[in-house]
């Protein structure tokens, strides 16, 4: 049943390419505006100087310590402009979740989508910051096990403990952020379905993955493999592309726009699975 509904959102992705399109416009835009804001910076606050064409190759520790150190103040200002971008991001991101869990759930157009999105984005929103402080929980509680176990095994001679302590509190944090997400992306589907909101989207898909705990995180790992696998083939024909060169340069620039267009089609891949599969397991 996994299998069937991992591999029936492929088809149903390659229909709805035009949301795909969306999303890598709409991605693709956000970052154009960081990229320009943070060459700006760079370029006014080193007066054109060649520091500003060295941080744009590698971090240089020199440079970014003469960042903190003479240019303070208008730093704090970009600082305080990227927190405003991240949370446009997570908007832009909330905005792109609203659109393509109505494309799957009613099998609609773009039209349709963007119509209804308005109206859910808040319950996105709501949805988005929930798991988020959910998962920072979990990474805290992860934290704090990692130092208790490391307190209680303080007195073994085995050079293991230390790292098999540390190892249990990574272990639980990543499971549970694993199983908050997944729980996530059932209440996005859950939400554009059934129009309810955020907590009630969330109680219900906890419900749910929690009666079908592997048949969901099946799916879950299926996916996140897969956005691996997109990711890893990138970085091998990346590797053989010259960027010694303006047409290198230029063909590396469109072979990493093509990996943001493809990861936008697995993230509505994703939608899709996990709408099929969720029909499969209530109906």
């Amino acid at each position: 049943m996994v299998g069937r509904a991992y591999l029936r959102g492929l088809p149903c992705a390659l229909r709805l390419w035009p949301v795909a399109l969306l999303l890598f416009l709409a991605n693709l835009a956000a970052g154009l505006c960081v990229g320009a804001l943070g060459w700006h910076w760079l370029d006014v606050a080193f007066d054109g100087s060649a520091a500003t064409q060295t941080l744009l190759t590698h971090l240089e520790l020199d440079v970014v310590v003469d960042l903190v150190v003479h240019h303070g103040e208008s730093l704090r200002i970009l600082l305080a402009t990227a927190a405003v971008v991240a949370l446009a991001f997570v908007a832009v991101g909330a905005w792109g979740d609203s659109a393509v869990a109505v494309s799957v759930t009613e099998e609609t157009g773009l039209t349709e989508s963007l119509r209804r999105t308005p109206s859910l984005l808040p319950a996105y929103l709501g949805l988005a910051g929930l798991t988020l402080v959910l998962q920072g929980a979990s990474v805290a509680a992860g934290l704090v096990l990692s130092r208790s176990a490391v307190r209680w095994t303080a007195g073994s001679s085995a050079a293991m403990t230390y790292y098999a302590a540390v190892a249990s509190g990574v272990v639980v944090a990543a499971a549970l952020v694993f199983g908050l997400t997944t729980v996530h992306d059932h209440a996005r589907i859950r939400l554009a379905a059934d129009g309810s909101g955020a907590i009630g989207a969330f109680i219900w898909s906890l419900r749910f993955v929690g009666r079908h705990v592997a048949a969901t995180l099946s799916l879950a790992l299926l996916l996140l493999v897969t956005g691996v696998a997109v990711w890893g083939a990138y970085q091998v024909f990346a590797g053989w592309i010259p960027v010694t060169s303006r047409a290198g340069l230029l063909l590396s620039l469109v072979w990493g726009e093509a990996l943001l267009f493809v990861r936008m089609l697995v993230r509505v891949w994703g939608f899709a699975a996990t709408r099929d599969l969720q029909r499969r397991m209530t109906y």
